[in-house]
């Protein structure tokens, strides 16, 4: 997915809007393209129903400090996800163990489940808060309007684009 869209930037006149890149980064089979699919086109496609649970969380952490040589503190929304929580039994890493990690590096966390539609528009929604309000930050607060400022959209025909779909 290519943008995360419909927020008017700070300051701007409402017919603006402030696109962000949004970047899903993960093993193998741990959901990406599944969790874009369904907040995009509400749909979910049964590709692989494999679980590498504790690997792709370790690898999870090796990306973070990747990822941390790169920005600065602060200049990326990181969000770690945890998603195919419909296989629970399955499990190889607790809620509390994604929980703690998230806390410790500041990152955003949440579950999901893009097969069962759980929490999978409310992941997508917090990034684009995060996003909002960092902007605002920078640019000074805004008059309150609710929720009207966060629209996720999908924009423009031909603009939000997923794994090469």
């Amino acid at each position: 997915m290519a943008q995360a869209n419909g927020a008017p930037q700070p300051g701007a006149a409402p017919s603006q809007l402030c696109v962000f890149k949004l970047v899903l980064l993960g093993s193998g089979s741990v959901g990406k393209s599944s969790l874009a699919l369904r907040f995009v086109k509400d749909d979910f496609k049964s590709i692989l129903p494999t679980v590498g649970c504790k690997d792709s969380f370790c690898r999870a952490q090796q990306w973070l400090k990747d990822l941390e040589k790169e920005f600065l503190p602060g200049e990326v929304v990181v969000m770690l996800v945890g998603n195919k929580v419909d296989l629970g039994e399955k499990r190889e890493v607790t809620f509390e163990d994604g929980k703690e990690f998230a806390e410790r590096q500041n990152l955003l966390f949440m579950e999901t489940s893009a097969k069962l539609n759980h929490q999978v528009t409310e992941a997508f929604s917090a990034i684009a808060r995060e996003l909002l309000q960092r902007e605002e930050r920078k640019e000074g607060p805004m008059p309150p309007q609710g929720d009207a400022r966060l629209a996720l959209g999908r924009g423009p025909a031909g603009q939000a684009k997923c794994c090469a779909h």
